[in-house]
């Protein structure tokens, strides 16, 4: 059925064609004038209904060619939304860092995520801007939503920023509403750990956790992340507080650099300790 539907349409001023010979055939053959003009009635009326069958009938070809064009309109149309969300986020972004420069009490120096790696669980992130955009060892780095790291090397145009997320890392953090400090740490995962927390402080789940004033790296008030898990950490005086970061680890593309250094001899000081008792029990092991 449809290879005879497709035969007629594609032939079918073929098929009216032969129709219309057969109707003149027949005209000819009969010489009573007023015999061919009732002839001619009948068959102009069976052509206008035949050509209406015929019209009927849809092009295959054309639908296909109408199908085709759609789909190609509906693609662009879909790449064209999609550019289009991606530039209002974008934009909204871009506000809302412009606004962030505005009302931050320190400089901000805006970069963008160049490279991401991770050694020994240490994780790093690469920027675009260095000395020369004014970057220096030591300064935090932050994006619109919280802590992400602080910057450990520079060259003119680069710096590698080590994340909150390496082993080695260790916060002294606040929590929002009992102001009681503690430490943050990486907890090997996608959660953070906050220690020295005395069981018996009352810690509520949905707590903000941010940067103390005792901190030598990082400028106080800067959000880390929030509570949402807390119990007691069997054979200690302490609470075991697990804490979800306000970034999502290397979910970023846009960061920006505090100008901000506390006392880079004090941090270096701290670091090689630190670095030192990490060896000592590396060989304990």
């Amino acid at each position: 059925m449809f290879k005879l539907l497709r035969i007629i349409t594609t032939y079918k001023e073929f098929f009216i064609f032969a129709a219309l010979i057969i109707i003149s055939l027949s005209l000819i053959s009969v010489n009573v004038s007023n015999q061919i003009g009732g002839f001619r009635t009948v068959a102009a009326a069976t052509f206008g209904t035949l050509r209406g069958l015929f019209l009927w009938i849809p092009n295959i070809y054309t639908l296909q060619g109408e199908n085709n064009e759609l789909l190609n309109m509906n693609t662009q149309f879909f790449i064209e939304v999609t550019t289009m969300r991606k530039a209002i986020q974008e934009n909204n972004e871009l506000r809302n860092i412009l606004e962030l420069q505005k009302s931050y009490k320190y400089p901000l120096i805006v970069c963008d995520v160049y490279d991401k790696n991770s050694i020994q669980l240490r994780n790093y992130i690469v920027l675009n801007k260095g000395t020369s955009s004014g970057v220096e060892i030591g300064m935090p780095v932050i994006s619109l939503k919280g802590l992400v790291g602080n910057v450990i090397r520079c060259s003119d145009n680069y710096s590698v920023v080590e994340a909150i997320n390496s082993k080695n890392v260790k916060i002294p953090s606040v929590l929002s509403k009992s102001k009681i400090e503690g430490i943050v740490t990486w907890n090997d995962d996608d959660f953070l750990n906050m220690q020295y927390v005395p069981s018996l402080s009352n810690v509520e789940i949905g707590e903000e956790v941010y940067t103390s004033t005792l901190n030598s790296k990082y400028p106080e008030d800067i959000l880390i992340g929030e509570v949402v898990e807390v119990s007691e950490d069997p054979g200690t005086y302490f609470h075991k507080i697990i804490i979800k970061p306000a970034n999502a680890f290397f979910d970023y593309k846009q960061l920006l650099v505090v100008q901000y250094v506390k006392d880079i001899e004090k941090i270096q000081l701290i670091e090689q300790v630190e670095n030192r008792l990490m060896e000592l029990n590396k060989k304990k092991r």
